[in-house]
């Protein structure tokens, strides 16, 4: 990764986290589930979530039509093509302050298990890495290394190019031959990875247009790429301040979508304040064991399945093979929730919180563990802040992973065996059929106690926000 990058932020959201077994039969082992459990590291660390990121640009990106429908429609067809002919290349314009940033980092992070911290993510700056502008021969050669060296490396690399506006005319160019369908590097196939430029420039222009349109009474909804590309083109690609100022990137069309962001207005900005103040959440993971479904150990997994149910969720879990988990998004008391059941096993649960905990920008201090407690009678639920894991493999394996114990912890007490009955066969053994019984009613306890806890923390109800 090139040296002093530093990742863009990204909202913060409530990640409702229960490590607990996934809802199938312990007989249906999932070998693609069982193989992301053993290793997080999956052609190079790419997991596309294509619907996580369409959901979310639809939830959270406001006042960008356009962003949404090119994005999605150049990420999809890239990824249906399993032997794309060439790389993705996409050029994000707008002004300051449209999303461009944001888009780009929330992009990256539905296609990496890492986001913008995976290995195989590398952003550039002109101000950090090109600074002098005499030096450019130095920069063309390093450039063009640490591309060629990274796709050696790994040939689903993503390459973010900020502030393309204040680049250096030509250095660029050097990059050509690994945009295009003839360059080959041998061992990979460089034509998975993709390219993201970044650039203010044509943010004026896009505005003007975006004005005129207006006063023609065209939605903003209505405009096209075609209104605005000439003025893009114009402004961009024939500046000679700008970075693709006579590039060879835009005489060979190697560039696949001009993504422009349009201007925003009041209440755009107004609405992204407060879906940012709404994201602000929490993470509540629940331990068990993957394919486990039913038994005492993974009575983490019901009190997630029952609170998605009250939160009317239920039918929304889809597959995120970032984090080796089922994951459904939801809401309550003004904070955005994410729902999410590790497809691991016991001894390696804090894997997927940890992954998550990164994805969704999360500290130790906003998480949840939900699991069993031996020494609690079954029906006893309670709310520990923190401390040791008691025993609990799970427990540890987040206080590892995270590494810290600040976690608070919901704790279902199952009781412990009686007679010969060791405690492994204990907690990998259905509830018996009295204790089923009284089931439902612990459940619901334990899904009240936590949505009371996450309301007592949430800053205020999203009526009171003005």
């Amino acid at each position: 990764m090139a040296p002093g990058a530093a990742p863009a932020a990204v909202p913060v959201r409530v990640l409702l986290v229960l490590l607990a077994a996934a809802a199938r039969p312990a007989a249906t082992w999932d070998l693609w589930a069982l193989r992301c459990g053993f290793s997080a590291d999956c052609e190079c660390g790419f997991a596309p979530d294509l619907r996580g990121l369409e959901f979310d640009l639809a939830t959270n990106l406001v006042g960008q039509p356009l962003v949404r429908q090119l994005v999605m429609k150049g990420v999809r067809e890239f990824l249906a093509n399993p032997n794309p002919e060439k790389p993705l290349v996409m050029s994000f314009h707008g002004s300051t302050g449209t999303g461009k940033t944001y888009v780009s980092s929330m992009l990256i992070r539905y296609l990496f298990q890492r986001g913008l911290q995976s290995p195989y993510v590398h952003h550039f700056s002109p101000i950090v890495h090109f600074p002098h502008a005499e030096q450019i021969e130095q920069y063309k050669e390093n450039l063009k290394r640490w591309i060629q060296g990274n796709l050696t490396n790994c040939g689903r690399s993503a390459f973010l190019f900020d502030e393309m506006d204040k680049m250096h005319p030509g250095l660029i160019d050097v990059i050509i031959p690994f945009l295009g369908p003839s360059w080959v590097v041998y061992g990979t196939n460089y034509r998975k990875a993709i390219f993201i430029f970044i650039s203010n420039a044509g943010g004026e222009q896009i505005n003007n247009v975006t004005l005129s349109l207006w006063h023609a009474r065209k939605d903003r909804e209505e405009i096209s790429l075609q209104d605005l590309e000439p003025a893009i083109s114009k402004a961009v690609f024939e500046n000679p301040q700008s970075g693709f100022w006579k590039s060879g990137i835009i005489h060979e069309h190697l560039i696949d979508f001009v993504v422009p962001f349009l201007p925003l207005k009041h209440h755009h900005v107004k609405q992204c304040v407060i879906s940012e103040l709404v994201q602000q959440g929490l993470e509540v993971a629940g331990l068990g064991n993957y394919g486990l479904r039913g038994t005492r150990h993974s009575v983490g997994m019901e009190v997630l399945d029952r609170l998605a149910r009250q939160l009317e969720v239920a039918d929304r879990w889809r597959v995120d093979k970032r984090c080796c988990a089922d994951v459904t998004l939801a809401a309550a008391h003004g904070l955005e929730l994410v729902l999410l059941k590790p497809r691991r096993f016991m001894n390696v649960n804090g894997l997927s919180v940890a992954s998550a905990a990164e994805i969704y920008n999360l500290g130790p201090g906003d998480i949840y563990l939900v699991h069993d407690d031996l020494d609690k009678a079954l029906g006893k639920v309670a709310i520990k802040l923190g401390g040791s894991a008691r025993g609990h493999n799970g427990v540890q394996s987040c206080i590892s992973a995270l590494h810290s114990n600040e976690m608070t912890r919901l704790r279902i007490g199952i009781g412990r065996p009686e007679g010969d009955v060791t405690v492994p066969n204990y907690v990998l053994s259905p509830f018996s059929a009295g204790e089923r019984e009284k089931l439902e009613q612990i459940l619901a306890q334990a899904v009240t106690y936590l949505l009371e806890h996450i309301r007592s923390r949430a800053p205020t109800e999203p009526g009171d926000r003005g």
